[in-house]
């Protein structure tokens, strides 16, 4: 059966598993679940093309969990997000990482960069509604969660369309969150 994910539609093999792609890094037991792709994606930043790399991460977020609001009781947020790695990122913006974290600038992960809001959002769905104490084991959530994993490599290899998109509000793209996570310098 054909599914959809960030504009990406793919046809799914019956045997495919998420953990063909993905890895769990992070579980807060309870609102938030992260998956780190297998996969590394380059891009190149800025007038001297710098390469910078980044992994693909899924965010599963139970926002009653997250936030306490009834109106949203039973809505998993599914996000898709680019994340450098730490060796793309400059010396004091991984210091302040390390810093927050409690740990040393060479321990940091893609799950550390992740928390500390060094992502850029790349595609996102929200299942609505799901019954029962335990939504992100939901079926419909596990459903979206593999048809998401399947789509990352096609999510991957169009990240600079993704990076063109409006990231915020008031009209900075990827490329801007991008090129001053990588600088340090806020560019916006």
């Amino acid at each position: 059966m054909e599914k959809t994910f960030g504009g990406i539609s793919s046809e799914i093999p019956e045997t495919y598993d998420k953990f063909d792609s993905l890895e769990q890094n992070y579980n807060d037991y309870g609102s938030t679940i992260q998956y780190v792709s297998k996969n590394t994606y380059d891009t190149y930043l800025g007038a001297d093309d710098r390469r910078v790399d980044c992994k693909l991460v899924i965010k599963l977020v139970d926002w009653y969990e997250s936030t306490g609001d009834d109106s949203v009781k039973g809505d998993v947020r599914v996000s898709v997000l680019l994340v450098p790695l730490p060796s793309s990122v400059n010396s004091d913006q991984l210091q302040s990482i390390a810093h927050s974290c409690g740990i040393e600038p060479s321990d940091v992960t893609v799950n550390d960069m992740c928390d500390y809001g060094l992502q850029v959002p790349m595609a996102s769905e929200t299942v609505k509604g799901i019954d029962g104490d335990a939504p992100l084991e939901s079926g419909a959530v596990k459903d979206l969660l593999r048809t998401a994993s399947y789509c990352l490599d096609g999510i991957g290899g169009l990240v600079g369309f993704y990076l063109d998109r409006p990231a915020n509000r008031i009209g900075n793209t990827g490329w801007d969150f991008l090129e001053s996570f990588v600088t340090g310098k806020r560019n916006f």
